[in-house]
């Protein structure tokens, strides 16, 4: 129908809808333009199984996301299908899930069968079997990951969660805040050192605070330094129930609270347990910021709401998703990532609220004095 339109071959048509596998068609700008306009004007949609018998490009992008329904999910896989979509692809998406290996394989061999043309992976987890991307480079589908694990040799885009961490407890500690409590899933462990956020974000809470001439505390230590930095590390055990993010947070925080002495301000390392230690506050008395102050980390759009708006660092998903996107695209013309641009980290943005305010007299400082 659009060839019959602009009286052109078939052949052209699909080359202008950017729809040939390994074949160049010479079209001029003009021919191009007006092949694009005509497809919109006439409502085309490509048949994605003929395109693809016939050797054509799909024009779809496959994404395996990792992140169960969690808010921060769905937030990431909006911002990456909004920067496809920019890009001029379609998408399939598959949610792997946080809790299920067994999916994953299954997954990317879908993804693979419907012919994409290239696959993203939205924050892969620590136990994902990174050679099961060979097959996509086998075929040459290039293969680019938004966060999670930082593998060698892959094209990966992440927040700089370090950078993030450093600024929110630097300013906590310009504030005022003299005890500051990090509710942290097990960073430490060997067995989750490979989880960038964990590390990271762990890590940039920890040298700041020896940067600041501070001391850190293990655990759940009653000798708190007197008038000095401290910075506590709360491990909590993930809750195992992938249906509800708060409970960790709820959990670790009724162990701050049921310990002396009461820290200044206590930083979790997402903002769903920063909802469920809020929510733990309120039952136990604990008044937010009041008493204590509260921060997060991941921006959640909910956690500029409620009765306590949420502190929180907030992670630039809609430029990782773009970066991401685009190294794919780039990969798909042919350019090769080169080794020195393999990682690109994007900075964060600290989000000041309520759940950090310094309030007339608010005694600032605690930390065991």
């Amino acid at each position: 129908m659009i060839a019959q339109r602009l009286g052109i071959s078939r052949t052209a048509v699909a080359a202008g809808l950017g729809l040939y596998r390994g074949k160049t068609v010479a079209l001029t700008k003009e021919i191009k333009e007006r092949i694009v306009e005509t497809a919109k004007e006439m409502g085309y949609r490509p048949n994605r199984f003929a395109q693809n018998v016939a050797g054509r490009n799909s024009g779809v992008l496959g994404v395996m996301s990792f992140g169960g329904i969690g808010q921060a999910t769905t937030q990431r896989t909006k911002e990456v299908s909004r920067a496809i979509q920019n890009a001029g692809y379609e998408m399939i998406l598959h949610e792997v899930g946080w809790d299920s290996p067994e999916n994953a394989s299954l997954v990317l061999h879908l993804l693979m069968d419907y012919h994409v043309e290239g696959v993203i992976l939205i924050e892969p987890t620590d136990w994902f079997d990174f050679s099961l991307i060979s097959k996509c480079q086998e075929n040459g589908t290039p293969v680019v990951l938004m966060g999670g694990r930082k593998p060698r040799d892959i094209p990966h885009v992440i927040a700089d969660e370090y950078l993030g961490m450093r600024e929110l407890v630097g300013g906590l500690i310009e504030r005022g805040a003299r005890h500051l409590t990090l509710l942290s899933p097990l960073y430490t462990r060997p067995d989750m050192a490979e989880s960038t956020a964990h590390t990271e974000r762990g890590s940039g809470f920890v040298e700041t605070i020896r940067e600041n001439g501070g001391t850190i505390v293990e655990g759940l230590s009653s000798k708190i330094p007197k008038r000095k930095i401290v910075g506590t590390l709360m491990d909590i055990e993930p809750i195992l129930d992938w249906g509800d993010p708060y409970r960790s947070g709820y959990v670790g925080m009724e162990k701050v609270l049921n310990h002396a002495p009461l820290p200044d301000v206590v930083c979790c390392m997402n903002d769903d347990w920063a909802f469920g230690a809020l929510r733990r506050c309120r039952e136990l008395g604990v008044n937010v910021p009041e008493d204590l102050w509260l921060a997060g980390n991941d921006g959640l759009i909910m956690s500029a709401y409620g009765e306590t708006p949420l502190t929180t660092i907030e992670q630039p998903w809609a430029k990782m998703a773009t970066e991401a996107v685009g190294m794919v695209v780039q990969m798909l013309g042919g350019e090769k990532i080169s080794r020195k641009n393999t990682i690109r980290r994007i900075p964060p943005t600290l989000v000041w609220r309520r759940s950090t305010e310094k309030l007339p007299g608010r005694r600032e400082g605690r930390g065991g004095c």
